[in-house]
């Protein structure tokens, strides 16, 4: 009899747990945070390649629209990388249409929120055309070269809204 209240148990538990897994909003290897999924590239690209690869995947090069989606990715990007400080992203803006006229890449807006670092942009040697989500100054936001190979931020709409229950 107390073999069976444990296996009981144990499928429950397990039950809840497939269930939970199975009703998560994102893809596997993407965080949910809002309405939104987020993947953090393994692997480094140029700031084009980059976006290209997030558009295989369905969806595009992140765009922080506010302080809270960006302590979200910060966050997330620390616990990911264990605080290695090697470990810049590229997001979705750009200048590379117009000098200092920043623009996200998908919507192709102007942001309503930065968060650079101190003296950035810089345009240093008048190349840096694109932002990297920057490790060494705590995830603050610098131009870089887009020619650069850095690792990436895609971000898509979630993919299931409703939560499907199976099993």
């Amino acid at each position: 009899m107390f073999l069976l209240v444990k296996i009981g148990l144990f499928v429950c538990v397990f039950s809840l747990t497939s269930t939970l897994l199975l009703d998560d909003a994102c893809r596997h290897g993407w965080k949910h945070f809002r309405d939104r999924c987020y993947m953090f590239a393994t692997e480094k690209e140029t700031w084009t390649n980059a976006e290209f690869r997030c558009r295989v995947f369905g969806g595009h090069l992140a765009e922080i629209e506010d302080a809270d989606t960006n302590k979200f990715l910060k966050d997330t990007a620390q616990m990911t990388n264990a605080n290695d400080h090697n470990h810049h992203y590229f997001i979705g803006l750009t200048d590379e249409a117009a000098l200092d006229e920043w623009e996200w890449v998908q919507s192709a807006t102007k942001p309503n929120f930065t968060n650079w670092g101190n003296h950035q942009p810089d345009h240093q040697g008048n190349d840096e055309h694109c932002v990297l989500f920057y490790a060494r100054d705590h995830y603050r936001w610098h131009d870089a070269d887009c020619d650069d190979h850095n690792y990436f931020i895609c971000e898509e709409e979630k993919v299931n809204s409703g939560g499907s229950i199976i099993g």
